[in-house]
């Protein structure tokens, strides 16, 4: 196999897996994409039920550090956090706030902190923080970037910005026990594109590494050999040298003359 047809080989191969990298990992976002999301874009997980004694249940604190991405990207890119809750008993609030303001206004009062929620695991595990204060009511409060109350109040729609946050749930009175139902989802924009780039790359690359490795594992057509013996001439043809071993030349009158032995020169037979 010529070194050529190699290197096409290994290269198509090469490109194969890379498509199928990219193509594989688009497919699957691409089917998320139609079949995940709700009608409104989001993806959300089941409700878990929350119940806790103390005042509220609180997210860890996070940091959202953009940068300057939101410069060079549509805003709508930077993806959306939706939280639902809903209680069958009193009213609920949700917030979300900056974590410095958050911690000094819960600080003395007994809460729970998530430190797991998973789409797929229905437990939730908390991290209890004592305390023997009561908080005000967290409507009454002016930090929340977002906030909505109610027993079933619309899911609070936050679109992720840079900041150091936490997320609050409590009951709108303030007062300790809270039973609800909790959900959360968000929204990217940006897995769309994303998922139709990777699989059309992925296609484009598995075309590209099959048609290398057809071509380099392709037999090559046979050149030309090299000549072989010649055959006898023709009935009825000279030679070159007016005589033939095998033939049996001809005059212009027709008349057949037999093999000559090249050893000796004979005479041509009278007429």
């Amino acid at each position: 196999m010529r070194p050529l047809k190699i290197v096409a080989i290994v290269i198509g191969a090469l490109l194969i897996l890379v498509g199928l990298g990219l193509l594989v990992p688009g497919a699957f976002l691409l089917w998320a994409h139609e079949t995940q999301r709700d009608e409104t874009g989001f993806y959300e997980t089941s409700p878990r039920a929350v119940v806790t004694d103390t005042y509220a249940l609180v997210s860890p604190d996070f940091t959202v550090s953009m940068g300057d991405v939101t410069d060079w990207v549509p805003k709508d890119w930077a993806g959306t956090v939706r939280l639902r809750a809903i209680s069958a008993e009193k009213e609920i609030f949700v917030g979300v706030g900056p974590s410095d303001q958050v911690r000094a206004y819960l600080a003395g009062v007994a809460y729970d902190e998530v430190q797991s929620f998973s789409a797929w695991d229905a437990r939730l595990e908390f991290r209890p923080v004592p305390g023997s204060a009561s908080p005000a009511p967290p409507g009454e409060q002016g930090f929340w970037q977002i906030a909505l109350s109610g027993s079933a109040p619309p899911p609070v729609d936050w679109e992720v910005r840079s900041g150091d946050w936490t997320v609050v749930i409590m009951n709108a009175d303030a007062s300790p026990g809270i039973r609800a139902d909790l959900s959360l989802g968000a929204k990217f924009d940006f897995l769309f594109p994303i998922a139709v780039g990777l699989a059309v790359a992925g296609v484009v690359f598995l075309l590209v590494g099959i048609v290398l490795v057809i071509l380099g594992a392709r037999p090559s057509r046979p050149g030309p050999g090299p000549p072989g013996p010649a055959g006898p001439a023709p009935y009825g043809t000279h030679p070159p040298d007016g005589y033939g071993d095998t033939a049996y030349p001809q005059d212009r009158y027709g008349a057949h003359y037999p093999p000559v032995d090249r050893g000796r020169e004979q005479p041509p037979p009278a007429r």
